[in-house]
């Protein structure tokens, strides 16, 4: 299974040697969670690595994400891990097309699960409207299944406030996966800003529905305050995420934040404390999102990461 530290080294060897071309955007993120439970205590960590470098009409990016789960009094953790690599190249001023190849991950102990996405894609994007068509193949074959089908479209009304949406689905000949929908929208001055998703599936007939709405707030140049609530419809069961925190900008790209959350997942509650920090280098365009960056959203937006 690929891990993320490879994919942080390979990330921030791009990052510095990209310094004498044009580096378009990067985001490093680390972040740990100590969690309580009506079990025990369970501690959590967050790995992330982000590089993209345009050179000329071409672009390439690598990114990945680790997760790992260590529950006390069990002697082996839980993992999970996106990482993908492409190539993107501009045409026309406003039309692009792409290729990528993402590894997702999931592991308990030495044994793990990996399921690979080679994805191509044509997007259109003039700075107010953007469109991209997308089609990965499952190259872990699974019975039924040929590939995963995309498309995500978006509107920016101004410097503050755009909208989008994408809608993902299994070329499968069973039909029992119903297209996931993703909605998302976001209002940001720079001083304060808000930010809402909505997530849909269904799967073989048992409905998963995720809202999320995110806010934050900058006191100073220095200091800030976020908040994030989430809450999720799994097969009737609801589940309920609140996370209030507060940031401390280093400079205009080092950010510490540390936080508080509460998960309520039918009665069942978990108390947790986070700390992190993350660096930014530029925002990644959203016509440039990949099928695995969509599914990935979904996960940070469920658990409120992405505030």
């Amino acid at each position: 299974m690929k891990t993320l530290f490879i994919g942080t080294a390979i990330a921030m060897t791009a990052v510095t040697s990209a310094a004498a071309q044009e580096l378009s955007y990067g985001r490093l993120i680390a972040d740990f969670e100590m969690l309580s439970t009506p079990g025990g205590d369970v501690n959590a960590s967050i790995l992330g690595a982000e590089a993209g470098v345009r050179v000329q009409d071409f672009d390439f990016w690598i990114n990945g994400t680790q997760v790992t789960i260590s529950p006390d009094g069990v002697p082996v953790n839980l993992t999970a891990d996106v990482s993908t690599i492409g190539a993107g190249y501009t045409f026309s001023g406003n039309y692009r097309v792409d290729v990528s190849s993402s590894n997702l991950g999931f592991g308990i102990g030495g044994t793990g699960l990996s399921i690979g996405l080679d994805e191509i894609g044509v997007a259109y994007d003039n700075g107010t409207f953007f469109g991209r068509l997308s089609f990965a193949d499952i190259n872990q074959p699974v019975p039924g299944v040929d590939g995963l089908l995309g498309l995500h479209v978006g509107y920016q009304f101004n410097d503050y406030a755009d909208v989008s949406m994408s809608v993902h689905a299994l070329d499968e000949t069973s039909g029992t996966v119903d297209p996931l929908i993703i909605l998302g929208g976001e209002y940001d001055t720079g001083q304060w800003g808000v930010k809402a998703e909505y997530a849909s599936i269904s799967l073989g007939g048992t409905d998963l529905s995720l809202i999320s709405l995110a806010g934050n707030y900058q006191i100073n140049d220095q200091w800030g305050v976020r908040g994030a609530y989430s809450t999720a419809d799994i097969a009737g069961t609801d589940a309920d995420l609140i996370r209030l925190g507060g940031t401390y900008n280093v400079n205009d790209k080092y950010t510490l934040y540390a936080g508080l959350s509460r998960v309520d997942l039918g009665g069942f509650e978990v108390d947790g404390f986070n700390i992190g920090m993350t660096m930014d280098f530029g925002d990644k365009p959203a016509s440039y999102e990949t099928t695995a960056d969509r599914l990935l959203g979904v996960i940070e937006t469920a658990g409120a990461f992405d505030y």
